[in-house]
C-alpha cells in the first residue's frame, strides 16, 4: 500500500520541481480552474499569435489598398546652360515646381480593399476555428485529470478497507477460523485494487503531460476540487 503513496509523493516533488524552473514566485500556486487552463494554452501558442498578426498586417493593407498613392514632388531646371551652370546666364533659364498625382483607373483601390477583407474574414475564421481546438483539447485533458484523481480517492479508500480485510483474514487462519483459501482470495483483491490503483496513476500522468504541452509546468498544479 506504501508504495502508492510513495509514487504520488515522487509527482508532487516532479511537480514542485518544474516550478522552480519555470521561475514560480512560490509553490504553493492557486488551484488550476479549467478556465484558466484555457487561457494559458491560448496566451502560449504560437500558430494562434501568428494568426492574429497576420490579420493585423493585412488590416493595415486593406487602409492603404483605399488610399490615393503619396503624391511625387518635381523639381527641375529647364533651358539650364550646361555649360556653366549659371542660373542668370540665359533670359529663358526657369526653376520648374510641381506636384504629381496618380488616380488609379475605376473602381482598383476598392476592388482591392475587397479583396484583403475577404482574406481578413477566412483569416479570423480561422483562428477562431483553432481557439476552439485549442479550447476542447485543453478541457478533455484536464477533465481527464480530474476524473482519474477522483478514482484515485475511491480506490485509496478501497486500498485501506481491503488492506485490513487481507490482514484480518490472516489473523483469522493463524488461529484457525479461516482457510486458507480465505487468505488467498483477499490478498488477491487487495493485489487487484493496487494494480489498478497503479494504472490510473499512470493515467493521471499521461494526461496531465499532455496537458502540459499546452500549458507547460501549470499543468502539475493541483486542481480545483470543483467539478468543471
Amino acid at each position: 500500500m506504501y508504495q502508492f503513496f510513495a509514487v504520488k509523493a515522487i509527482h508532487r516533488f516532479v511537480a514542485v520541481t518544474l516550478f522552480l524552473f519555470s521561475g514560480a514566485d512560490t509553490i504553493l500556486a492557486a488551484e488550476l480552474t479549467i478556465e484558466e487552463a484555457g487561457r494559458l494554452a491560448l496566451k502560449d501558442d504560437y500558430t494562434l499569435q501568428a494568426i492574429s498578426s497576420r490579420s493585423q498586417s493585412m488590416s493595415e493593407l486593406s487602409v492603404a489598398a483605399e488610399s490615393l498613392p503619396d503624391p511625387k514632388l518635381k523639381l527641375g531646371f529647364a533651358n539650364l546652360p550646361t555649360d556653366t551652370f549659371n542660373l542668370g546666364q540665359e533670359p529663358m533659364t526657369q526653376a520648374v515646381i510641381g506636384v504629381q498625382q496618380m488616380f488609379p483607373r475605376g473602381h482598383t483601390r476598392a476592388l482591392k480593399s475587397e479583396r484583403i477583407n475577404e482574406s481578413i474574414a477566412r483569416n479570423d475564421a480561422e483562428a477562431e476555428d483553432r481557439r476552439l481546438q485549442i479550447l476542447l483539447a485543453v478541457r478533455e485533458e484536464y477533465t481527464r485529470v480530474y476524473l482519474h484523481q477522483e478514482r484515485q480517492n475511491i480506490l485509496e479508500q478501497s486500498l485501506v478497507v481491503f488492506s485490513d480485510l487481507a490482514e484480518i483474514t490472516r489473523d483469522y487462519y493463524s488461529n484457525g477460523r479461516a482457510h486458507q483459501q480465505d487468505v488467498v482470495q483477499a490478498q488477491l483483491e487487495l493485489s487487484k485494487v493496487e494494480e489498478r490503483l497503479a494504472r490510473i496513476q499512470q493515467q493521471e500522468e499521461e494526461a496531465r503531460a499532455r496537458l502540459a504541452e499546452r500549458i507547460g509546468a501549470d499543468a502539475y498544479r493541483e486542481l480545483t476540487p470543483l467539478w468543471p
